[in-house]
């Protein structure tokens, strides 16, 4: 049906927003196959993509607001915290045949962090599957061995940052596997 509506439209330009900020063939690279595989090329040539957005003020600064907001309604300092920023995994291989999934991972991360400089914050990569070697940190790792990076923080707070909208498996993963991992140690375990 949405298919058809695309197909079907009369506007000019036609935008595509993928909810993915930062670019990976599997994802936003995925659709943009499954478009040129399903529509005329006439309505291909109305398509305006856009193709990532991982350190565009707007997306950067809704984070960082969301964070702010997020520590104030808990109570919390950045000087007591360490941010896990968790984002969705990919294989290795990706990032080695070109993928700038990765890169723009970590360009969210240090762009966002920048707001606040006395939390210590780290980047790690969830939802792992199949065999090979996938991104690293693995963020159930990372949660395991959460004393080793805390620098005796009193606080941790998760911080999903591949997707602009809730994901169910990103928060499972998240409430259920990894904030107990990290209460188990001693430490607040938080998802924002």
């Amino acid at each position: 049906q949405a298919l058809c509506l695309i197909e079907n439209s009369k506007a000019k330009n036609i935008c595509i927003f993928p909810l993915f900020p930062q670019f990976c063939y599997a994802t936003t690279g995925s659709i943009a196959r499954f478009f040129q595989n399903r529509l005329s090329q006439k309505t291909l040539n109305k398509l305006r993509w856009i193709k990532s957005y991982a350190a565009h003020s707007a997306f950067i600064a809704s984070y960082q607001k969301k964070i702010a907001d997020f520590l104030q309604t808990k109570n919390l300092h950045p000087k007591e915290c360490i941010f896990i920023f968790s984002a969705h995994g990919v294989p290795v291989s990706f990032v080695n045949e070109g993928d700038p999934y990765q890169s723009e991972c970590e360009l969210s991360f240090q762009t966002c962090l920048r707001a606040f400089p006395e939390a210590i914050g780290a980047l790690t990569y969830q939802s792992k599957f199949g065999k090979g070697e996938w991104l690293v940190p693995a963020t159930d790792y990372f949660c395991q061995n959460i004393l080793n990076y805390s620098e005796n923080r009193k606080h941790a707070v998760l911080i999903p940052i591949s997707f602009t909208s809730d994901h169910i498996e990103t928060l499972f993963e998240i409430e259920k596997l990894y904030l107990p991992l990290i209460a188990s140690q001693g430490l607040s375990a938080y998802r924002c």
